[in-house]
């Protein structure tokens, strides 16, 4: 038997599975290793995909590819072996090294899904078989039919690896399959590729996840066959599920269709049924299933049944899911629903309203219990609006037009709790509600609106709607996409802003175990730092913003135990946070008394950062100081953290953060850390302009001195270990350390800074940079004594120590000691200085620009270093002893005291070598030296053996001299290149 084949283009949203959205094809129509592997998305309430909700779940043995440290372009296979039914899975594996990089589902070795360095090469399968057909809606034990939907993972160090999907799943229901023999079932998108190789480029960027799509594919067909295994008893099962992983695109065409086939292997058409796509209604995004159904009805090829009355709507509906009525009018018109309807989409549709006294009451057969999604089409406005008495009390309803307007006279509803829906252009004069409560879409306006139930009723009201300004008691507004989004925070899923929202006093919170994602999609949600009005995050949350103009704003001042929590506020162990993009914004007038906060990071919690902004009058990101035990993740990967008049990030608490990348900014400091781990590393920036205040609070970073970093120990002991990023204070301190009691270790490898105070961290081998941001005076020589590389870049900025001393002979009065390891001094912005220098009489000590001595290598490039004093004034500008070496390339350099008189001279000591120190080394092949020839030095602590590289010469007022300083020859001697005549 042929059924006759259908064309469908209607569509409807539905809920979600895993986080992502569910759409319907048809809406009521007829037609040796061990990884823990996380769906993005399993609600804690459920698990499985459910009837009309849906949630993946791992399946009895699945498979999963990974890619191990040994072989990063193939995938290896790792076998389910824990987690069956639900959404976090125990997967196991003989590996023959690390597992590193990715992870892809399911894994199948005949696809020969590869990996070249991230882009991921993915084969769709042309055929599957199903040992038996699921008897629900993706079944929830565990053990139905795997959907094997495209996925991806990151695997992480710690052995974990969270799922996200890479294309979307086409769900065809049939209905009324045969019993006792074998099926198949096949799926054809014509002119779009369903199997074969695509791609796509893993990680993915900050406002989009990687996905499979139609347009990368570069073979393949456009067919999908499922082969159902003959059962060994007849079914039990009404109706077959068939799932086909599809990638994402927009589709042309669907066209399912089941055969029976024989023992012998001959298949028989059944049923068929098609799909065309109308305004984009067949696409398929990342993380959708698209549904369709085949029902009973397509064996006679009836859609939808035209009757002329009301009175033949309930014998219609028994074989109809859809229903035309020709005209309505009158005031006692009945439909009954029958127990035919229970469980699908109904929908009744009114061509004209023929009298103004019509009226509807739609209700419960006699005897049924009808639990459906039901649809009332009124005509266009004609001058006649209908009444309409709702008694579905299992029922959701919607009150539609059948073109683009309609007018409902007098609605009374008893619904299902879940709600009354009055679609975009439909007007009711008059609304009264007995139960449930009631969803205003754009568009839609309801003139009155009262109620005749115990408790609320709640207008759920979306932007563009219209309802009455004032409302009777008991009868609440609020925005619809503020209690969408809380239905996602509470389940699990994506969701993306159509509209600005204000949460204040909504209490939204990620409940336990839950993956949400917002997407601000450019919108800007108003919020109140705690009390209900922040978001409160107990799962996992991810914020992005699809279109960069997304904002979370503050909205009242600092009230304390009122608005003192962040925007989000994570608390305990299991909750997570991920900022991909958006800003969140708690500035308010007078900062430093009235803040407000960012985001809290509280009782364990982890933050993670990869892009986005965080602008706050207090802390961007903070912990708290009562957290003694538990070990909250902060990670900073990239985006911007600003205090516009604080710290910009507040560590007081036990945990590991760790800043590899982004731009921490604070007008009063960069990071302020009281307790924990500190790992700064890569491209991460943070900064102090110098400029904030911290206030006189008793607790906090009150009172403390502006710093880009300030380790504090108030609360227990810091570790800080700096590999690379940057540290810069424009005004004050670089970095600051308390004196608590607590251990302070601070250990620097690596990185770039704006002062040398850093250097007093530098640990063996470390290879920094200092780049001078402003003018710094020292009190005592920087001092460099282990084996470590330090690039300093006076960038057109002095260094000036003019240090009083009492004790005479101090060294502390230089700029550079060196004993070992290498110094490079440049000037990349010209007129930099390093000088030393003491204009009191009584003043004494050695005013030594660099003294290097040990092993020390000295490398100048460029520069003015100048020294001088006036007691004592026996001062070498530049000392070198030992084996240590020193390269004159560029610069400046001019003594300005008096070394001991020579034959009657007095000499300018400029460059000296320690009596007796013929294994130091001093090598100019640059610069320019006033009063002193480094061709002949004429000192009295060596031979006067020339200083000069070879093939380089020194002039005096543009002539060739190699006549040391004998007191008539003043001026400045400059050395140059040997060149030919």
């Amino acid at each position: 038997m042929r059924a006759k084949s259908m064309l469908y283009t209607g569509l409807a949203l539905g809920m979600l599975l895993a986080g992502c959205t569910d759409e319907e094809l048809v809406q009521g129509v007829s037609g040796g290793s061990t990884l823990k592997a996380v769906m993005e998305s399993q609600p804690e309430s459920r698990v499985g995909f459910v009837d009309k909700v849906g949630t993946f779940f791992w399946t009895a043995n699945d498979e999963i590819g990974v890619t191990t440290q040994s072989s990063p372009s193939y995938f290896s296979k790792m076998t389910l072996s824990e987690g069956a039914g639900t959404g976090t899975g125990t997967f196991k594996g003989n590996m023959s090294s690390k597992i590193s990089g990715y992870a892809v589902y399911p894994y199948v070795k005949s696809l020969n899904h590869t990996l070249s360095k991230n882009t991921l090469t993915y084969n769709f399968p042309t055929e599957y078989t199903y040992a038996a057909l699921d008897s629900e809606y993706g079944k929830n034990d565990g053990t139905g039919n795997s959907f094997n939907a495209p996925m991806w993972a990151k695997v992480e160090d710690d052995g974990t690896a969270v799922f996200k999907h890479l294309g979307g799943v086409i769900a065809i229901s049939v209905d009324n399959v045969p019993k006792d023999c074998a099926l198949k079932f096949v799926l054809q998108t014509p002119g779009k590729k369903l199997t074969g190789q695509f791609t796509a480029t893993l990680p993915g960027n900050d406002s989009s996840l990687p996905v499979l799509t139609t347009e990368n594919s570069s073979n393949g067909d456009s067919q999908v066959t499922i082969n159902v295994e003959k059962p060994a008893t007849e079914r039990t099962a009404t109706t077959g599920y068939f799932y086909v992983p599809a990638p994402t695109g927009t589709y042309s065409q669907i066209i399912a269709t089941l055969y029976t086939v024989s023992d012998e292997g001959t298949e028989t058409e059944l049923y068929s049924a098609s799909w065309e796509n109308k305004d984009g209604n067949l696409t398929i995004n990342r993380c959708t299933i698209l549904r369709g159904n085949i029902t009973e009805q397509t064996l006679t090829g009836v859609d939808e049944s035209s009757v002329s009355s009301v009175d033949d709507v309930e014998n219609a509906l028994k074989t109809n899911a859809s229903v035309s009525v020709a005209s309505i009018s009158g005031a006692d018109n009945t439909i009954s629903l029958p127990s035919e309807t229970n469980g699908k989409a109904v929908s009744i549709s009114f061509e004209s309203v023929a009298s103004n006294d019509a009226a509807l009451t739609i209700q419960e057969a006699n005897g049924a219990t009808v639990s459906s999604d039901v649809t009332l089409f009124a005509p266009s406005n004609t001058g006649n609006a209908m009444d309409v008495t709702i008694n579905l009390p299992n029922s959701t309803v919607t009150l539609a037009a059948n073109n683009e307007t309609a007018t409902y006279d007098e609605v009374t509803a008893t619904t299902a709790a879940n709600t009354l829906i009055v679609d975009g252009g439909v007007t009711i004069n008059s609304l009264t509600v007995k139960q449930g409560n009631v969803r205003v879409k754009a568009g839609a306006t309801i003139t009155s609106v009262a109620k005749e139930c115990e408790g609320n009723v709640t207008l759920y009201v979306e932007s563009g709607s219209h309802i009455p300004e004032t409302l009777p008691d008991g009868v609440v507004a609020i925005n619809a996409e503020v209690a969408d989004l809380k239905a996602v925070f509470t389940e699990g899923g994506t969701y993306q802003l159509q509209s600005d929202i204000d949460i204040q006093g909504q209490n939204l919170q990620v409940a336990s175990g839950v993956n949400a994602v917002l997407d601000l999609n450019g919108h800007t949600v108003t919020a109140a730092n705690g009390s209900g009005g922040n978001i409160y995050v107990a799962g996992n949350f991810t914020l992005r913003d699809s279109q960069g103009t997304g904002k979370i704003v503050a909205d009242k001042d600092y009230i304390k135990d009122a608005y003192s929590a962040g925007l989000i506020y994570i608390d305990g162990e299991s909750a997570k946070m991920t900022m991909e993009g958006g800003t969140i914004y708690a500035v308010r007038d007078d900062a430093v008394n009235k803040g407000q906060f960012g985001v809290g990071v509280y009782d364990g919690g982890d933050f993670t950062m990869t892009g986005g902004k965080i602008e706050a009058g207090w802390y961007a990101v903070s912990g708290n100081g009562t957290n003694d035990t538990q070990n909250s993740l902060i990670n900073i990967q990239g985006g911007e953290l600003v205090s516009t008049m604080d710290y910009a990030v507040y560590l007081p608490h036990s945990g590991t953060a760790t800043i590899s990348g982004g731009t921490i900014n604070g007008a009063a400091g960069g990071i302020s850390m009281q307790r924990g781990t500190l790992n700064i590393s890569g491209t991460a920036q943070i900064m102090s302009n110098g400029e904030g205040n911290t206030g006189e609070w008793g607790d906090g970073t009150g009172n403390q001195s502006n710093s880009a970093l300030m380790v504090g120990g108030k609360y227990g002991d810091c570790t800080v270990t700096m590999t690379g990023g940057s540290l810069t204070a424009e005004k004050e301190a670089l970095i600051v350390t308390g004196d608590s009691g607590y251990q302070i270790n601070i250990s620097i490898s690596g990185g770039t800074f704006s002062d040398p105070s850093a250097l007093a961290y530098l640990a063996e081998g470390a290879d920094v940079d200092v780049v001078l941001a402003k003018d710094v005076e020292i009190t005592k020589a920087i001092l460099i004594n282990k084996n470590v590389t330090v690039d300093f870049d006076l960038n057109g900025k002095t260094l000036l120590n003019q240090t009083d001393l009492e004790v005479s002979g101090s060294y502390e009065t230089g700029a550079f000691e060196i004993s070992a390891g290498t110094l490079n001094i440049s000037d990349s912005a010209g007129n930099g200085a390093v000088k030393c220098v003491a204009d009191n009489t009584d003043n004494d000590g050695f005013r030594m620009a660099v003294w290097a001595y040990g092993t020390a290598k000295v490398n100048i490039s460029g520069g003015s270093f100048y020294n001088s004093q006036k007691k004592n004034a026996q001062i070498d500008l530049i000392n070198v002893q030992g084996t240590a070496q020193l390269y004159i390339s560029g610069g400046r350099f001019e003594s300005n005291g008096y070394g001991t008189p020579k034959d009657g001279v007095d000499r300018y000591w400029v460059l000296n070598r320690n009596n007796g120190d013929t294994n130091s080394v001093i090598k100019v092949s640059g610069g320019t030296f006033v009063n002193f020839n480094p061709a002949n030095p004429n000192m009295d602590d060596n031979d006067n053996a020339s200083y000069l590289a070879e093939g380089y010469e020194v002039t005096l007022n543009g002539a060739v001299t190699i006549e040391a300083y004998n007191g008539n020859n003043k001026g400045d001697y400059i050395v140059r290149a040997i060149t030919a005549d």
